[in-house]
């Protein structure tokens, strides 16, 4: 079949239409109306590639996104205690969180030890007012940046 002008019109019509409709779907509104769930994939090591990890990790499908990165703050900052906040240093004065010598997770100013996570680099999320916050819902839905190794292995596990 040969593609004329004709043709190619006919052919784009329906596809703006499902790109019109699509968009339609995916307001704003609704795209910040929830948070989803994280789907992690568990890969064992016999499952690496030659030369790969020699330890089993867990991997999400998708980025992680700045609405799930500061539910996992929050929650990491709300239980010091336990493994989820366990290690952790936060700086409370500029929002950056560190990885701590000692068990129990410590808040203070003036973090000491490897970043975990960079608030200035981020620039989407904030610590205002004793949490984390995304600081443009426009920008709850985009994946999270700033983020170090240390952190992503801290919120996988």
């Amino acid at each position: 079949m040969a593609l004329t002008r004709r043709s190619i019109r006919e052919l784009k019509a329906p596809i703006i239409a499902m790109i019109a409709a699509t968009v339609g779907a995916f307001s704003p509104a609704r795209i910040h109306a929830e948070t989803p769930a994280i789907e992690f994939t568990h890969i064992t090591t016999s499952d690496t590639q030659p030369g790969g990890p020699v330890y089993d990790f867990r991997i999400s499908r998708f980025e992680i996104r700045n609405d799930q990165f500061v539910a996992f703050l929050n929650d990491a900052l709300s239980n010091l205690s336990n493994p989820r906040g366990q290690y952790l240093y936060f700086d409370l004065e500029t929002g950056d969180v560190y990885i701590h010598s000692e068990l129990i997770g410590q808040t203070g100013v003036n973090g000491k030890g490897p970043l975990l996570f960079d608030a200035a680099v981020n620039g989407r999320i904030a610590y205002v007012e004793g949490h984390y916050i995304v600081t443009d819902p426009a920008f709850a839905a985009h994946p999270v940046t700033g983020v170090t190794w240390y952190s992503a292995v801290k919120f996988c596990n």
